[in-house]
């Protein structure tokens, strides 16, 4: 078993998508042929770029790296299935309605495959491969899962085209490291789904692949020469799940890199997910939630099927629960609550299957089987003996301590249901904005209020020294405060850890109350609150403001809807297509409206480049990305509606106590 000490707090390091070349500050204990080790624990306290401190766990049943294989299976295929999985498949495939209707469209998407032009190397941004990675990974589940089934050769024919070309590529372009990992989880995926109707010479060639272009290049990272073995986000999970689906993949015929491999990738990956403890939340949001779980669970999947075991990986704190937190994120909509950077995208992942099985919860793969698209890892993770059951019910409040997000709603099963999700927790950690106390808000099968999401990840310094520069990280970029702006470059503490104090259902009145102090204590804050209250009809927004001197405070609200203010100022209509929303002013009689274009205030840092959020730029995303499936990473951006987007400001100057409250009322 893996026990997590008490106490322990979630752990991140630096940003998911940072540039090659910046080092970790943590190490691990090298010693890795003790049963306990010591490991280097990143605290979420520790800001992105520097100061660490440690914190113990146990690892009791993890072997020696002589005897990790001894388990090993023998045959193939062993990665997430073997042969019985398969004809279970196959089985499903002829009798369940769910499983045909997603085998079909795999196969359709197959067929489309079969068209297209081999992946050729190429780095499109200057940085990343990993849309040719992506591509390949993609090719190889879906024509192997229609191989397993139908046994038609042209499938594997295809298949086999690409790995040749992947494996002739001159590397898996190691310094953005998440391209060589998922690279080595499509070969080794390739490898042994194939294995038995593959040439000799075709499985030396994708072996010898597999371990100069991935495994090797992983062991350089694990003896110290790269970071993300010793990090605590999604890179940590994605390249040792890469790692581990290559190593096993081919562990027979190459034990000794492969055991080293194995060891190691089994022994940093605690580091990661002691990120989900205690509630199951994720502080790089519910976009990067999905691409961490996807290698995530399919590492430990494959060390169940090929070894046996998962070594006591997904007894660790939070994991059990961390399907609770991806779908308390999904909106009325359907959409994601997108904190950090990412776009919202569909709340829809595949591993909720293999996590319903894993903890026994029918629930999450009930709503996976209703809501989700197709993909063929659904397929091998399927099972109707729980997605048939009935569907999840979930409170209608939540709080997720540790990353301090929350969420309330009004019904699970309405579509035009009340919505609103809550950022309060600590800037700093990975893909962080400066967001602490923004919102959005959905009503009448809309999302009204919203967050603009991730900018372009090639922007100079994003991943460093300008990303408070740019207005999307910026709190004047979110549904937030701006206190006395100008005062100091960032808009909020870029270390400031905020909590949500609150966050409870009485009657029909959900209630999330954080406390925003140390957000705004640099900006000549005493007491900042802020106070959410969601009924049936109506979400009242309460904000307590007390400065040491008389300032200035912004209030922002972004919107992608048509506004309409009232003479007065005190009210404003929104409206999208047929529905409408009201937002009124209460209380205070010197607050008014005004309607602001959603770009830097004067003053504010305005760097080239960025987006113009007017419409302008579609997709601010590098080229090349290819199809990206669910479970993914987001894209860079998302796409703006033709108009772009708005915000309602609200404006006090020489204020030194102020109380704002706004109601948002659906009008019906």
């Amino acid at each position: 078993m893996i026990a997590c000490s008490e106490g322990q707090a979630t752990a991140q390091a630096r940003p998911g998508n940072i540039p090659a070349g910046e080092p970790l500050d943590c190490g691990m204990n090298k010693n890795t042929n003790l049963i306990t080790v010591l490991v280097i624990f990143i605290l979420a306290a520790c800001p992105i770029r520097g100061f660490a401190e440690t914190e113990r766990f146990s690892m009791d049943e993890v072997p020696s790296q002589q005897d990790i294989l001894k388990t090993l299976m023998a045959d193939h295929p062993r990665l997430l299935a073997d042969e019985a999985g398969f004809e279970r498949i196959r089985r499903l495939v002829r009798t369940d309605p769910w499983a045909k209707a997603t085998f079909d469209a795999e196969r359709a998407e197959s067929d489309k495959i079969l068209a297209q032009p081999v992946v050729t190397y190429d780095i499109p941004d200057g940085k990343r491969l990993l849309s040719v990675s992506r591509r390949v990974v993609d090719h190889i589940l879906t024509l192997g899962l229609v191989w397993k089934v139908t046994g038609e050769r042209k499938y594997l024919d295809r298949a086999w085209l690409d790995m040749q070309a992947a494996a002739g590529f001159k590397d898996w372009n190691p310094s953005h490291f998440l391209d060589t990992g998922e690279m080595t989880a499509a070969l080794g995926i390739g490898y042994d789904w194939f294995y038995h109707d593959l040439s000799q010479e075709q499985r030396d060639t994708i072996r010898q692949a597999i371990i100069t272009h991935g495994l090797k290049p992983g062991m350089e990272v694990y003896e110290g020469k790269g970071w993300w073995a010793k990090g605590h986000n999604n890179w940590n999970q994605v390249c040792n799940g890469g790692m581990v689906m290559g190593a096993l993949a081919i562990a027979d015929e190459e034990p000794g890199i492969c055991a080293a491999v194995v060891h190691h990738a089994v022994l940093s990956l605690p580091l990661a997910m002691q990120s989900f403890a205690p509630d199951g939340g994720w502080m790089e949001g519910p976009g990067y939630w999905g691409y961490a779980m996807r290698y995530n669970a399919q590492a430990i999947a494959c060390l169940d099927s090929a070894l046996g075991t998962d070594f006591g990986l997904s007894t660790l704190e939070g994991f059990d629960k961390a399907a609770d937190f991806y779908l308390q994120m999904r909106g009325a909509t359907g959409k994601s609550f997108n904190y950090a950077d990412a776009h919202p995208g569909n709340i829809d992942h595949p591993a909720l299957f293999w996590l319903a099985k894993r903890f026994n919860q029918p629930g999450w793969a009930v709503y996976q089987a209703k809501y989700g698209k197709p993909n063929p890892m659904s397929l091998v993770w399927y099972d109707p003996a729980l997605a048939n059951g009935d569907e999840i019910k979930l409170p209608l409040v939540a709080h997720f301590r540790g990353v301090e997000v929350a969420s309330a709603r009004t019904g699970w099963d309405d579509p035009n249901a009340l919505f609103v999700g809550v950022k309060a927790g600590r800037n700093g950690v990975p893909h962080d904005h400066l967001d602490l106390g923004s919102f959005i808000f959905e009503a009448l099968g809309k999302r009204w209020l919203i967050d603009l999401g991730s900018d372009d990840y090639n922007l100079p310094g994003y991943f460093g020294s300008h990303r408070y520069t740019y207005y999307r990280l910026r709190a004047e970029g979110h549904n937030t405060l701006v206190i006395n702006p100008g005062k100091t470059q960032p808009d909020q503490n870029p270390k400031a850890l905020c909590l949500i104090t609150q966050a409870t259902r009485e009657g029909n009145i959900s209630t999330i109350t954080t406390d925003l102090t140390p957000a705004y204590a640099d900006h000549g804050a005493t007491t900042v609150t802020r106070k959410f209250q969601l009924t049936d009809k109506q979400l009242t927004v309460t904000d307590n403001v007390q400065l040491d001197s008389p300032g200035e405070v912004w209030w922002f609200y972004h919107t992608p809807a048509a506004v309409e203010l009232a003479p007065d100022g005190r009210s404003a209509t929104l409206t999208m297509q047929d529905k409408r929303v009201t937002a009124r002013l209460v209380g205070s009689t010197d607050a008014k409206f005004t309607v602001m274009d959603a770009r830097p205030l004067p003053g504010s840092p305005d760097p080239e480049g960025q987006n113009p959020n007017n419409g302008a730029r579609l997709l601010n995303s590098p080229k090349g990305l290819g199809r990206v499936r669910v479970g993914d990473t987001p894209r860079w951006g998302d796409p703006d509606p033709a108009h772009g987007y708005r915000k309602l400001a609200v404006h006090l100057t020489s204020v030194s106590d102020a109380k704002v409250q706004v109601v948002f009322e659906p009008i019906e």
